[in-house]
């Protein structure tokens, strides 16, 4: 047979050394119990809300569920007295058969801290305040709207570029024939960086051969071309026989239709 007084005056011991100063015994029979619940234990300036929880025994309790009246210390508002009321009867009867007001002062102060608010008052200045913490509210929700809605599109345009290319305009074209100009000329100018042309290549030709005749004729007129140990070159005379100047005089054509183009 369950002892049910021994069972309540053993919880009543517990509940009196882990609350201390929150804990106040009202009355031996029935067994009634008071605590003191705020959010955070001894933080005075930040806990804006607070209950006084009182818990009384029936002669069968903890197999029937205790008695709960809630008073507000501060902060809370009837509707909110009865909501806290509501979720401890709840509670109370998910733990029959075993001591429980400890287990419901515990969900008592999880439902304090979710609701530890700062009560505000009913003026003027209050409204202006809620108004405008209402307005940045709107804007930053808007503006997160627009910046989305740009994400959007960007993508989009993204996405049709991939798909079919930028379109070209008059500009665009503009733009990029100028710079591939350019590009052109700065390539065609490495090139013909330390190159020798065309032309000059043949003036050179034309300078050296003429140098050539004038050493070998000197060295004829002298009659000293064997004797000349730095010569070193093997003189066809019958290339001078008849004065076949042929391949120089195309030269000279070259020049003067260079000329003629200069002109």
């Amino acid at each position: 047979m369950t002892d049910y007084n021994e069972e309540q005056s053993m919880e009543v011991e517990a509940l009196e050394s882990i609350f201390l100063e929150d804990f106040e015994k009202v009355s031996d029979e029935p067994i009634k119990v008071r605590l003191k619940l705020e959010p955070f234990s001894g933080e005075e300036d930040i806990n804006h809300v607070g209950i006084y929880a009182s818990f009384s025994f029936p002669e069968k309790y903890p197999d029937v569920v205790p008695e709960i009246e809630i008073e507000a210390i501060k902060g809370l508002k009837q509707a909110q007295l009865e909501e806290v009321q509501k979720v401890l009867a709840e509670e109370a009867l998910n733990n029959l058969e075993m001591p429980m007001v400890y287990t419901l002062a515990e969900v008592a102060k999880e439902w304090l801290e979710k609701n530890n608010k700062e009560e505000v008052e009913d003026s003027m200045y209050a409204k202006m305040m809620a108004e405008q913490e209402a307005k940045k509210e709107r804007e930053e929700a808007e503006r997160a709207k627009a910046e989305a809605a740009e994400k959007l599109e960007a993508d989009k345009n993204q996405t049709e570029a991939k798909k079919y290319g930028h379109p070209v305009t008059v500009e665009l074209f503009e733009e990029w024939k100028a710079k591939f100009i350019a590009e052109t000329e700065d390539k065609s100018k490495n090139l013909l960086e330390g190159k020798t042309t065309g032309r000059q290549y043949f003036q050179d030709l034309k300078s050296k051969k003429n140098k050539d005749l004038e050493s070998a004729e000197a060295a004829l007129v002298q009659g000293d071309w064997e004797a000349d140990e730095n010569a070193g070159l093997d003189v066809q005379e019958e290339l001078f026989v008849e004065d076949d100047y042929s391949d120089l005089e195309d030269l000279d054509d070259l020049d003067d239709l260079d000329d003629s183009e200069e002109d």
